[in-house]
Order: C-alpha cells, then sequence, then structure tokens
C-alpha cells in the first residue's frame, strides 16, 4: 500500500518520480529533511537497509494485482490467490 500511495502522483502524470511531487511524504523518507510530527516513517523504514533502498522499492512501481484492487471502484474486494477467494466467497 506504501509503493502505491507514494506513486499515486507519478499515476496521475502529475510528475515523473515520487520525490518531485510537494505535497507526498515521500520526501521525508528519502531524505533528512525534518517531517511534520504526526508522520510515522520509522515502522515502514525498518523494513529497508537505507532510504534509498526505499526510495529503489517504491519505484520499482505497482504490480498488476494491487493495481487492479485499488483501482475496483464501489465494489468489495478480496486480495489473494484464487484459493482464497474461493473460500472467502464460499
Amino acid at each position: 500500500m506504501c509503493r502505491y500511495i507514494h506513486l499515486n502522483p507519478v499515476e496521475a502524470e502529475l510528475v515523473t518520480y515520487p520525490n518531485e511531487y510537494e505535497w507526498s511524504s515521500h520526501q521525508y523518507f528519502i531524505n533528512e529533511k525534518e517531517k511534520p510530527s504526526f508522520l510515522k516513517t520509522k515502522m515502514i523504514l525498518d523494513y529497508v537497509k537505507s532510504k534509498s533502498d526505499f526510495d529503489y522499492f517504491v519505484n520499482l512501481g505497482v504490480d498488476k494485482e494491487i493495481s487492479h484492487f485499488y483501482n475496483k471502484k464501489n465494489l468489495c474486494s478480496i486480495l489473494g490467490n484464487d484459493d482464497f477467494k474461493k473460500k472467502v466467497n464460499g
């Protein structure tokens, strides 16, 4: 989800890279810039070795299943493999 959110301005063709979008928190994840007190980056950054690794991860893009999931409008969406979806749907 984090990658999807950071790439929204790129997907909307507002910018080429997520760190170029002025209103994105991405800039606080990859720079030493002082972030707003409400923004918590540690939990996400603990998953990667460095801020540049996080930037690389985000810029890899979003896979088709995640993109399809978030592009559904007003539908109940179930994310998982076919067996899981069958179990949930009954």
